[in-house]
C-alpha cells in the first residue's frame, strides 16, 4: 500500500477494527516518523492523529467530505470516555483545514454537556468561533 498517493487528498482511512475515519491528510515518511516517534514506519496524518500503516486496513479516496457531520475521528479527538485532554482538542483545532474544525466544534457542541470542564471547552469553542 502506497501511502504517499493519498498525500494532502480526503480519505476514509479503514481501519483494522473496521472503524472509519475521513479527511484530509498529509503523509508522514518512516524516517519522519523515526524521528519524531520513534516508529520507523510510514502513515497519514489526520488532524493531529497518526495512522500507522500497520493499523490501516483500507484507503478509499474521497471527493469530499460533509462538513455537517462529525465521525470516529472527532468522537477519537473529543474521547468522552477517557476524558477530553484540553490541549489535544486546542492542536485539532489549530489544524489549518477549516472543515476539520467545524466537524470538531458540532462534536464538541452536541456533547458539551458530558465534559467535566465544561468552562474551558465553552471557552474553546469561542476562541475559534470568532
Amino acid at each position: 500500500m502506497n501511502l504517499k498517493k493519498y498525500d494532502n487528498k480526503c480519505v476514509r482511512i479503514i481501519a483494522k477494527d473496521n472503524k472509519c475515519y475521513d479527511g484530509i491528510c498529509s503523509f508522514n515518511s518512516r524516517e519522519y516518523n523515526e524521528h519524531e516517534y520513534g516508529k520507523e514506519e510510514d502513515s497519514l496524518q489526520i488532524l493531529n492523529i497518526i495512522f500507522y500503516k500497520s493499523f490501516i486496513k483500507k484507503i478509499e479516496e474521497l471527493e469530499h467530505f460533509s462538513n455537517t457531520e462529525y465521525g470516529a475521528l472527532e468522537e477519537l479527538i473529543v474521547d468522552l470516555e477517557n476524558g477530553p485532554e484540553i490541549d489535544f482538542i486546542e492542536d485539532a483545532l489549530d489544524y489549518e483545514e477549516e472543515v476539520h474544525n467545524d466537524r470538531l466544534l458540532l462534536c464538541i457542541e452536541e456533547h458539551i454537556n458530558d465534559f467535566k470542564d465544561k468552562e474551558a471547552i465553552e471557552r474553546l469553542i469561542k476562541k475559534y468561533t470568532k
